[in-house]
């Protein structure tokens, strides 16, 4: 799975759960509001999209049960829209600025992972990658399921 995709599913995930509750009272409110918009503008792109607004619908009524679905719709517009996908990359990197103690896993993750822009690289990993968070904070760290 592409990282940004993995970060924006897990925050956007995150935030649908409780409307951004938990995340303001971990995070506090600017993470809170990165987070909602981050929700915002991905939802506005994929309700956009006629094949994806019953999509975006289940999605909002059941965040948790249609999180696959809403994951590979937004890795289809990533990859189709080469301006969302920047401006869903200022938008995390916002977020990482209002949260640094925020983790993000990624699963099925293929292949290596490039992280950042200071070369952090996970090569081959077996199990889920957890990105920073209480047991690595600022850090990465591997474990196999």
């Amino acid at each position: 799975m592409d990282p940004l995709v993995a970060a924006v599913a897990t925050v956007i995930g995150n935030f649908a759960v409780d409307q951004g509750s938990k995340i303001v009272s971990s995070f506090g409110k600017a993470a809170g509001d990165v987070a909602q918009r981050l929700y915002k503008t991905v939802m506005d792109k994929l309700v956009a999209d006629p094949a994806e607004a019953r999509t975006v619908d289940r999605y909002q009524q059941n965040p948790e049960g249609y999180q696959t679905p809403i994951t590979d719709a937004l890795a289809d517009a990533v990859k189709a829209d080469p301006a969302f996908a920047d401006a869903l990359r200022g938008l995390i990197a916002e977020y990482q600025a209002a949260a640094p103690g925020a983790a993000v896993t990624m699963r099925d993750v293929t292949g290596g992972v490039n992280i950042g822009d200071h070369g952090l690289q996970v090569n081959n990993p077996t199990g889920p990658v957890n990105i920073g968070g209480e047991n690595s904070p600022g850090g990465a760290s591997t474990k196999t399921p």
